[in-house]
C-alpha cells in the first residue's frame, strides 16, 4: 500500500492509522481487553520513534482526522471523542485525557493510568437471575453462565460466561472492583477493600460519575 501511494506521489498527503478492536482476553467486558495498541503514520509531520502513553480512544478517531485536515467538527454532530492531533504532534502531552469511560452491559469502568474502577448495576430482574445461578453453583459446581450484561453462554455444552470471563479474571461476579493497572495489568487483584483502594475510591467513583453526567439512561448511584 505504501509503495502504491509513493508511486502516485500521495505518500506525504496521506494518514494511516492502524488499531485494533480488542484482544481476545477480556473480549465482551470492561477488562483490559479493551487496551490495544495503535500506530499513526504522517510522513514526516510525527517524527519515527514518537511513542505517547497518553489514554486515547478509538472514539477519538474521527475527531482526530478532522482536525488533521484543518476543518472542525460541526456542532450539530458532536463527536464524543477528542482530537489527539496535539498530542502526537508533542504539543499536549499530560493534558489530554485524565480517564476514560469503559461501556459494556450493565458494566461501567472509569480507567485512569494508575487506576481502573468498575461498576456492575444490572437491573433487578438480571441480579434476580444472577443471583439464583449462584445459589446453584453453589450447591453442585457448575460454572455461572449469565453476564453483567444479561446474556446467557449459548454455546452449550460449554460452561462459563463468554470467551471465559469468569476463568480470566477471578474477581468477575465481584459487584464493584479496583485494579491497580501499574501492578497487576492482567486484574487479578481487586484491591477494592485494602487502605490503597479505600483511599483512592471515592475519588474514582466521582470521576465516573463525572464521566456519566450527561448520560440519558439510569445507572445505579452514579445517575440522577
Amino acid at each position: 500500500m505504501m509503495e502504491g501511494l509513493k508511486e502516485k506521489a500521495m505518500d506525504e498527503n496521506t494518514v494511516f492509522i492502524f488499531i485494533s478492536d480488542h484482544q481476545s482476553r477480556g473480549k465482551n467486558a470492561a477488562y483490559e481487553g479493551c487496551r490495544v495498541p495503535m500506530f499513526v503514520w504522517w510522513g514526516d509531520r510525527i517524527p519515527p520513534g514518537t511513542r505517547i502513553d497518553e489514554i486515547c480512544a478509538n472514539i477519538d478517531v474521527s475527531s482526530t482526522l478532522v482536525d488533521m485536515a484543518g476543518g472542525q467538527v460541526s456542532p450539530g454532530n458532536p463527536q464524543d471523542g477528542m482530537s489527539f492531533l496535539p498530542v502526537i504532534l508533542g504539543k499536549g502531552k499530560g493534558d489530554f485525557r485524565q480517564a476514560l469511560l469503559l461501556e459494556l452491559g450493565f458494566s461501567r469502568s472509569v480507567v485512569t493510568k494508575k487506576y481502573k474502577y468498575m461498576a456492575n448495576r444490572p437491573p433487578e430482574s438480571i441480579a434476580l437471575r444472577m443471583q439464583e445461578e449462584e445459589k446453584e453453583y453453589n450447591a453442585t459446581g457448575r460454572r455461572r453462565r449469565i453476564d453483567w450484561a444479561g446474556s446467557s453462554n449459548p454455546h452449550l455444552p460449554e460452561p462459563g460466561i463468554w470467551f471465559c470471563a469468569d476463568r480470566d479474571f477471578p474477581n468477575y461476579f465481584d459487584q464493584d472492583q479496583l485494579y491497580d493497572l501499574e501492578k497487576y495489568w492482567f486484574e487479578q487483584e481487586n484491591i477494592l477493600d485494602t487502605p490503597e483502594g479505600q483511599k483512592v475510591l471515592p475519588g474514582l467513583k466521582m470521576q465516573l460519575k463525572d464521566l456519566m453526567k450527561d448520560m440519558e439512561y439510569p445507572f445505579g448511584e452514579f445517575t440522577p
